[in-house]
Formats: C-alpha cells, structure tokens, sequence
C-alpha cells in the first residue's frame, strides 16, 4: 500500500499552504489568513475584482465616513461638549444660610428656658407665643454633650409644637421669609447651571441642619444629606474652626478648581494661611452673627 504523507497546514497559512491557488471572490473579502485577504492580487498578476475589504487581516469594522458638508455636521454632532471646571461653594449655617443662630436658640435657649441666652432668642420666643408654640424643652436634658442636646432640643418642639409649626418657624424666623427664600434658590440655581455645585459645613450639628432643609424644598436640591457635614466628621485636627472647614470642602470636592469658604465667624477666627494654600481654599467673610447672606452678597 502506497501512503501520502499530506502536512497539516497552520490555518494562517491559507489555501498556498495546500497547494491551491487562493480564492477569487469579487466583491467579498476573503477567508483570513489567505494572500488576498493580506492584500495580494488573485490570478495571474493583476488586481483583485471588485471591491475588496480592508488590506489588513485584523480589521473586522470600520466607521462609516462622510465628505463634505455631512462630514462637517457629523464632525461637529459627535464633538463632546466642553467640560465645565467644577467649583465649590462651601456656606457656614448659622448666620451664613440662617438669618439667626439655629444653634444657640434651641442648644442654648430652649432646652435651658432662658431667653436671655442669646440675642436671638427673644424673637424666637415672641414667635412661639404668637403661634401657641413651646418656649421651652418640656424635660431638660441631663447630656453633657451640647450635640445631643440640639438633637433632643428639636425633638422636644416638634414633638409639643408639631412638624408643621416647626416647619413655619424655621422659614420665617431663622431664614426670613418666603422672598429670602426663593431668592436664595434662584441664585443656587444660576450658579449651579453654570457648573458650580454646593455644601454647607457648620460648627454646629449636621443632622441638626439636615432636619431643618426638609421644611425647605426650595433649597433641599442643593444640600443633600451628602453635602452637610460639621466640624466633629473632619479627619484633620487644626485649631481654628474655620480652618477645619476648609480641609473638609477640599475633600468633599478633590477636583475643584476653585473653592470659596462663606462664613460669618472669619472675623474672629481666621483660617491660618498654610491651611487655606494646603487646601485651596478662599474666603468670604460676613458680619458676625448678622443676618447672613443678603441680596447684596447674591
């Protein structure tokens, strides 16, 4: 018995590799790993029929292209639009976003009964007698944590007062109204169409501030939970208060390319340089414990 020894041809070698001339296919491609498929005529020297594809083997697609005019409208359809430079607006709370001092009217007015607390307390006292409101914590807190008494404080008077008189209070006493209000918003909206986003960084309680903004619809948009922190969730250790919230708004905001710390305390507690150039962070300041951020400021 006669036996051919026939050799097993690689698969990149093509129909060559057996001896067989390559296929003529006009107007296809070709199997890959053939000549013609490499981008060699068929035949007896001349050039491939039809409209072959691409000489490259590895090119399985390619983008369809245009000229002229649609090439100039598909051109600019598929640009990506510029991207903004991300910037931040860090607001203190108390005097900053507040017209009154939140803090110290229920930490240090209400749960002691004391109206003389602070300056701000007598309003907020008239107010409450006005509406049959509490003025006063019905059970004083034995905590020494003053975190925990404006937690318990706010409870108190929203569990004696209602929600609903909460949320009246703290629109028209410690933010100043509706107009205050929608004017504040619409500015928060401008900026923010023009990529500028927003936190707000207090030295008093976050959970505190972030009760206080779900009776503010208005704002909430612009605050969520994510974008209120306080001066304890820091994780650098400075003395200066303001300072602290510098380094947090450069850590909420990495990227930012300008960041701008709004505050009404700066004027008795200045952020010490190196931490403002660490941070990259300016300031504004505002009068202390006045009525925070006015027309004028917008």
């Amino acid at each position: 018995k006669l036996r051919l020894k026939v050799p097993i041809p690689r698969p990149e070698l093509g129909r060559r590799a057996l001896g067989l001339r390559p296929h003529k296919m006009a107007g296809r491609g070709a199997p890959h790993g053939s000549d013609w498929a490499a981008g060699k005529s068929g035949g007896k020297g001349g050039k491939a029929k039809g409209k072959g594809r691409s000489g490259n083997p590895r090119v399985f697609w390619r983008e369809k292209t245009s000229t002229g005019a649609g090439a100039a409208e598909e051109k600019h359809a598929s640009a990506p639009a510029p991207a903004l430079e991300k910037r931040l607006v860090g607001f203190d709370w108390d005097c900053t976003l507040t017209v009154r001092h939140f803090f110290k009217v229920f930490a240090w007015g209400y749960s002691s009964g004391r109206s003389n607390a602070h300056q701000h307390c007598k309003v907020f006292e008239e107010w409450c007698k006005k509406h049959s409101a509490p003025t006063e914590m019905m059970g004083r807190s034995t905590d020494d944590d003053v975190n925990e008494v404006m937690s318990e404080a706010i409870e108190d008077f929203c569990r004696h007062g209602g929600e609903e008189t909460f949320r009246e209070l703290f629109r028209e006493v410690f933010l100043g109204g509706q107009e205050r209000i929608d004017l504040v918003a619409e500015w928060l909206q401008k900026m923010q169409d023009k990529g500028v986003v927003f936190a707000i960084v207090t030295a008093g309680v976050s959970t505190s501030v972030v009760r206080a903004l779900t009776a503010v619809p208005e704002w909430l948009p612009f605050f969520n939970a994510a974008r209120v922190w306080d001066t304890s969730q820091g994780r650098h250790s400075v003395r200066s208060v303001a300072g602290i919230k510098a380094l947090i708004l450069r850590d909420l905001c990495p990227e930012a390319k300008r960041i701008i710390l709004v505050d009404d305390s700066l004027s008795k507690d200045a952020p010490p340089e190196w931490v403002l150039k660490g941070a990259g962070v300016e300031t504004m300041d505002l009068p202390y414990e006045g009525p925070g951020v006015t027309k004028d400021f917008l």
